[in-house]
């Protein structure tokens, strides 16, 4: 396989992955419960423990068991998954809570990245066991 047809398939599967984070952060964000005039970033939080849980499943695949062939690791984990989780975004709307919620702002930023982390660890971990349940390891 060429460097060509690896990049190629990197963007493309980028590009499928930049789509998901925003229709599926999208979907999620209109459930999201609002403070006063603040909505809590689910959407985000959201795609990025399902992109934690994804990875996971998938890192367990292609590190652990080698199942994956390591192209399809790159495609996926770094083409689909670095595009659809975002930290950026994660950030962003950190600050955005911080500077703009009526009342308890840090309190709000605070949650906010602690759901972030502690969930995105946490999907990694059951991605991980997902993984090795469904090869029976």
């Amino acid at each position: 396989m060429t460097k060509v047809i690896l990049i190629l398939t990197i963007a493309f599967f980028g590009a499928l992955g930049a789509l998901g984070r925003v229709y599926v952060g999208s979907f999620i964000q209109g459930y999201a419960p609002e403070f006063d005039t603040v909505k809590f970033p689910i959407g985000t939080l959201a795609v990025n423990v399902l992109g934690c849980l994804i990875f996971g499943f998938f890192g367990y695949l292609g590190h652990h068991l080698e199942i994956l062939p390591a192209y399809w690791r790159t495609v996926l984990l770094s083409g689909f998954l670095g595009s659809f989780t975002t930290f950026s975004t994660f950030g962003f709307e950190t600050v955005l809570l911080y500077e703009n919620a009526p009342y308890g702002k840090v309190m709000f930023a605070a949650a906010n990245v602690l759901l972030n982390v502690t969930l995105g660890v946490g999907a990694i971990l059951l991605g991980l066991q997902l993984g090795r349940f469904w090869t029976g390891n």
